[in-house]
Order: structure tokens, then C-alpha cells, then sequence
């Protein structure tokens, strides 16, 4: 099988930068990205109930018939599987107070790989660093975007009346526990809670219609030395063992 080539996102400090992260949406499959619409909605995803023997040959005929070879209609299909399964169900955010119309959840993942294609770079598996989410909250805050947030990443549709009021950082080191719900993401995720206030978002948050959170913005990318990422592996094993 082919081996997806794997990019660090990476954003600027320069203030004047537009790589930043300037909006938040509420999307109803979160850590989905977009790119994912350019296969029918069957293959985004395995069916419910649908075992990896029967979604994978099933998914690589669909994308070798997009044009694609086996090798890399293989490296597609394994990655959306993994991406699926190693992702905890609880992924999404929660209502946390009804009555205060208060949402929280993970904003973003730490060292997640997902799945992304584009007309010049192919095939490709992106991720965020714990450094790099740390950078990303720091400058959002910095330039006040806490209020930006609109639905489906759709540009024509912001959602006024809802806020960003609380974001954080798990972090081990600084004794920063995830938040509740949501303990078995990596440390250095990043977690927030909106409050809102428009009551035609709130009921699709009721309704099921919107499920989580997603940012977007503009991000440099760096690839992964194959050699670095197993040696920063061999590290976080050896950070974690208790001896």
C-alpha cells in the first residue's frame, strides 16, 4: 500500500500574517474537512455496520474509477478508515446547560491526521502540532475573533449571537486536564465552549443539525520527515513509561 505523504499545519506569528485561524463553524461532521465532498457521501465514511473487509475493496474500486491507481486508491481508502475508527465517538460538542445555551467541545485535535486532496499536491495527510494549536489560540485571541463563527465553513453564512467565551489547551505538563467528556484526545487539543444566543442556531443544535466545531483559516504546511516522526514516536513512549 502507498504511503500518504503527511504535512504539519503551520501558522504565522507576524500579526500582520493572514495565516491564522479567523473563524470557527458549526458543521455537523466535525474533523471532516471539506474536501472529503469530492466523493459521494457513502465514502466518506464505512456504512453503520460495515466491516473494514467490505468498506475497503469497496471504496477502492469507487476511487480507482475517480482516476486514481490501486496504490493510491488504497492509501485513500485505509487512511478514511483509520481516520474514522481512531477518532473517540465523543468527538463532538456537548450541551453543557440548556437553560444558558451553553455548547462546549474540542476545537481541534492535537497531531490528528486527516485526509486531504487538492489539483497540486494529490493525495496528502495533514496535522496539527500541540506548538502550533498553542499559536493558533494565541493569536485568535489576540486579533478578537471570538466572535467569528458562521455554519458549514460557508463565508455567506455567519451565525451572529453566538461567542466563544471560554478556550483552553490541555496540557499534562502544566497539570491542564481535557475537558470533561473528552479525556482520551491527545494533550495539547484544544478545548472551547460557546454561548448562544440566536435561536435559530440553537435549535439546530437541538435538533442534531450541527454536531461540533471546526476551525478554518489560512495555514502554511510543512512535510513530515518520515525519520523524525518514528524518532518523536520512540520519545513519547519513553516520556510515558513510569519507571
Amino acid at each position: 500500500m502507498k504511503k500518504l505523504p503527511v504535512y504539519e499545519m503551520m501558522i504565522s506569528d507576524d500579526m500582520d500574517s493572514d495565516l491564522m485561524v479567523d473563524f470557527i463553524a458549526l458543521v455537523d461532521r466535525p474533523a471532516i474537512k471539506k474536501d472529503f465532498v469530492k466523493f459521494n457521501d457513502q465514502f466518506v465514511e464505512p456504512a453503520k455496520g460495515e466491516s473494514k473487509d467490505a468498506f475497503i475493496p469497496r471504496c477502492i474500486s469507487y476511487v480507482v474509477s475517480e482516476g486514481k491507481d490501486a496504490g493510491q486508491a488504497a492509501a485513500i481508502c485505509y487512511s478514511i478508515w483509520d481516520q474514522h475508527f481512531s477518532e473517540p465517538k465523543s468527538e463532538t460538542f456537548k450541551i453543557q446547560d440548556e437553560d444558558k445555551r451553553i455548547i462546549s467541545g474540542p476545537l481541534m485535535v492535537a497531531n490528528q491526521k486527516i485526509f486531504r486532496t487538492d489539483p497540486e499536491l494529490g493525495d496528502y495527510e495533514v496535522f496539527f502540532s500541540p506548538e502550533t494549536i498553542k499559536k493558533i489560540a494565541i493569536k485568535m485571541a489576540k486579533k478578537g475573533f471570538h466572535n467569528n463563527v458562521n455554519l458549514m465553513h460557508n463565508a455567506d453564512m455567519k451565525v451572529p449571537g453566538v461567542t466563544l467565551f471560554e478556550i483552553f489547551q490541555s496540557d499534562k505538563a502544566r497539570g491542564i486536564r481535557p475537558m470533561k467528556g473528552f479525556e482520551d484526545l491527545a494533550d495539547g487539543s484544544l478545548f472551547g465552549s460557546m454561548y448562544v444566543e440566536n435561536d435559530v442556531a440553537w435549535q439546530m443544535v437541538k435538533d442534531g443539525m450541527i454536531k461540533g466545531f471546526s476551525v478554518e483559516g489560512n495555514f502554511g504546511m510543512k512535510k513530515k520527515d518520515e525519520y523524525n516522526e518514528q524518532f518523536e514516536k520512540i520519545v513519547e513512549i519513553l516520556n510515558s513509561t513510569i519507571f
